[in-house]
């Protein structure tokens, strides 16, 4: 990002091994404590003397509430005090509308889903969902902006910090609640463990006998601003965040490439996004998990980028005191980072030496923290399936400015849609199903018609028919945009992809989960877990279309698909981003149907998936291709547990208008819950609204062509707004979410 924005952090929270406080965990980092020990909170007590690390015991965590949503509620909490706002006031600088809330998790409310297979019934998992921890944990706060949980595996934490900064820098929000989080739990330990990634000694990240992790939980957040913002309120900085860097390595679901060619990608970007050199940087808080590929690959990556310069700089393995904890763990080590810049105190490894690292050039932080001149420093966090971050942040006292003037925005124009459903494969069949008028056909796209879009059908059998789905419609969205297999490789070397979905791959997370409770956390299966991760579809499109960009999932809600829309769409007119792939994918599942039944939500679903390909016009005319629509604006608002809320701040939304640039009234798709189907509270709601609005050039529901296929269904409306608006005019569609969520996105003609 170049200069129109300059983003600080003006307060964070942190809970963690070492301590529920952000000052707590500093002051044992700087003892030289390591928060590594049995467990006493994971669901099985075989498990507790394998260890790792857990947060501790608090007054303000209740028996009766989920460990997520408490405990990032604790840290939520510290950070809005931190950055001078009161959780429990109504006194904000900013209107709800304006402030929002962008999180990162690995496995959102997985501790739900184990009551829920050892209960046999669904009622646990209204807990279960990202949304649904959100609601839980600031659901009380004056919060009405976008609200969305991403997941990058085990950089999740980071990239929902440059998400959040994307959102400030478009201008969408002006205050913006990220970081990350995820529990200790039975579900995460078993699957690390199957693939031989714990180590049941203490880790040793660098050394030469490394041998694996200890997984932990933890729970970070920031609160962030635009410099100037927070300065017209009188509030403090704790830290600038001075650049950012993403990357995909497009080689593995799992392992990282071993020359890190992909983490130096994203370090590089990072520098030079913050107008830093090597020179400049006084302390790496590494990745750093203690496995002998990672740290082997992530130093192979800081040497490409420092060369000889690595031999002065110090860089921490957090890790090592911390335990690995997931979503929450690049969110946390920046935090600490800050405060190492703050105090001018030079974090440490612990358990590996100067003596016994594996690696030259290095200089490993050991022994006992010490003062030292920090000015800037890197962190790093590298996820499964390739999925690399880096944050380069400079102290509270640095320059606040960066010179250069705000890029004008730029269109966005839509040149590929790929559509999968179980009765159309491609844009011009599913227009063609939709014009004849039939209703929609329930259940799971036949696999032979997956199959018969995928590069190598043979290997794609194991997959799960969400990444399948996904991977299929991704095909026919290239097809669609003119780009030949040929040609991925070209074409995805600077292209992200960004994916929404509501459930990911369910089948496999049960299969996996149920096997865990029947027959004991030893069995687990590592295929099973790998693929159940929800940003497996991510990063096995980033491999099969070699797309070396950002690969991350907005997940857990129905507005999921729209919402991955609007990031990217914003990243593009900002300038972040050139192109992106942004697909929705949902499988069809009769476990789902039984438990939203047993919820009180009956609905009939159908699998399917959709691709859109997403460029700026550059970018598009540069390999000749030409705009089918625009993407021109787009709006959500948050509203959970509070169906008169909702209608009120749904009805302001639609009487706005999601409308950048759009120069007629736009027509309006709506995609209620459930298709045709009984009305739901959600579909009251928008009724409500959209009366009260009187519905501008006529809202439209999507029809009895499509069935409820979740994050999918918004994707799916817009698919038939590209062709709509070729006539002329815009359309919006509207999705909504039993959370409180609705997202619209404005398309117009090109």
């Amino acid at each position: 990002m170049t200069a129109e924005s300059n983003i600080v952090i003006s307060g964070a929270g942190l809970c963690t091994p070492l301590g529920n406080g952000r000052e707590a965990t500093w002051t044992a980092v700087r003892a030289g404590r390591v928060g590594l020990g049995p467990y006493t909170a994971i669901e099985d007590p075989a498990q507790a003397e394998r260890g790792g690390g857990e947060c501790p015991a608090d007054e303000r965590v209740h028996t009766n509430e989920p460990r997520e949503a408490a405990y990032l509620r604790i840290a939520l909490h510290e950070a809005l005090e931190h950055a001078g706002l009161d959780p429990a006031g109504d006194n904000w600088p900013v209107p709800p509308r304006r402030a929002g809330l962008m999180l990162g998790t690995t496995l959102h409310g997985m501790t739900a889903a184990g009551k829920m297979v050892r209960a046999n019934h669904a009622e646990p998992l209204r807990d279960f969902l990202a949304p649904a921890v959100l609601a839980r944990a600031a659901g009380h706060l004056p919060i009405a902006g976008f609200a969305a949980t991403t997941c990058s595996a085990c950089s999740s934490g980071l990239g929902s910090m440059l998400l959040a900064r994307t959102l400030l820098a478009a201008g969408e929000l002006d205050l913006v609640i990220a970081g990350g989080y995820d529990p200790i739990s039975e579900y995460a330990y078993a699957g690390f463990n199957s693939l031989r990634l714990v180590d049941e000694q203490m880790p040793r990240p660098f050394a030469r006998d490394r041998a694996g992790m200890k997984v932990s939980e933890g729970y970070a957040v920031v609160v962030m601003e635009r410099a100037a913002d927070a300065a017209a309120r009188g509030a403090g900085v704790f830290a600038h965040l001075a650049g950012g860097g993403e990357s995909a390595d497009a080689h593995h679901l799992t392992q990282p490439v071993p020359d890190g060619a992909g983490a130096a990608r994203a370090i590089r970007v990072a520098l030079a996004d913050a107008d830093a050199a090597p020179a400049d940087v006084d302390l790496v808080v590494a990745h750093a998990t203690g496995t002998p590929d990672n740290d082997a690959a992530e130093v192979a990556a800081l040497q490409g980028v420092f060369g000889a310069r690595l031999a002065d700089v110090p860089t921490a393995g957090l890790k090592s005191r911390l335990g690995h904890t997931l979503g929450a763990a690049g969110a946390a080590e920046l935090i600490l980072a800050g405060l190492a810049m703050r105090d001018g105190v030079l974090p440490t490894t612990a358990q590996t030496t100067a003596a016994d690292h594996d690696f030259d050039p290095f200089c490993l932080a050991d022994g006992a923290p010490r003062p030292a001149t920090l000015r800037a420093a890197v962190n790093t966090s590298l996820g499964f399936g390739g999925a690399n971050t880096c944050v380069v942040t400079r102290g509270h006292t640095a320059k606040a400015d960066r010179s250069g003037a705000t890029p004008s925005p730029r269109e966005v124009w839509i040149t590929g849609v790929g559509v999968i459903t179980p009765d159309a494969a491609g844009r011009d069949a599913f227009a063609a199903h939709l014009d004849s008028g039939r209703p929609a056909t329930p259940g799971p796209v036949p696999d032979e018609v997956v199959l018969a879009h995928l590069h190598h059908a043979r290997r794609a059998r194991r997959l799960s028919d969400y990444v399948k789905l996904t991977l299929a419609a991704a095909r026919l969205a290239l097809d669609d945009a003119g780009v030949a297999p040929d040609d991925y490789e070209a074409f995805g070397e600077h292209t992200a992809g960004l994916l929404g979905t509501t459930h990911g791959s369910t089948k496999y997370s049960y299969a996996y989960y149920r096997g865990l409770v029947d027959d004991g956390l030893h069995t687990a299966n590592p295929m099973q877990f790998a693929e159940g991760v929800p940003n497996a579809g991510a990063a096995h499109l980033s491999m099969s279309l070699r797309l070396r960009g950002p690969c991350q999932t907005v997940i857990g809600s129905r507005t999921a698909g729209l919402d991955a829309l609007r990031l990217a769409a914003l990243r593009i007119r900002t300038g972040e981003w050139d192109r992106a792939v942004v697909c929705a994918g949902e499988a069809h599942d009769p476990l789902v149907e039984r438990c939203l039944a047993e919820l009180g939500v009956p609905l009939v679903t159908a699998g399917g998936a959709v691709t859109l390909v997403l460029e700026s016009p550059a970018a598009a005319r540069e390999r000749g291709a030409s705009p089918k629509a625009r993407v021109c604006g787009g709006g959500q608002i948050a509203a959970p547990g509070d169906p008169r809320r909702h209608r009120r701040r749904l009805t302001e939304l639609l009487d706005d208008g999601p409308d950048h640039d759009a120069k007629t009234p736009a027509s309006l798709i709506t995609t209620p819950l459930g298709g045709a189907g009984p009305p739901t509270w959600l579909g009251r709601v928008e009724a409500a609204a959209l009366r009260r609005i009187g519905a501008p050039g006529g809202a439209t529901p999507l029809g009895p062509g499509v069935a409820e296929t979740f994050s999918a269904t918004g994707l799916l409306a817009v698919a038939h707004a590209v062709d709509r608006v070729a006539a002329g005019g815009s359309v919006t569609v509207l999705t909504g979410d039993l959370h409180g969520l609705h997202t619209a996105v404005t398309i117009t003609r090109s």
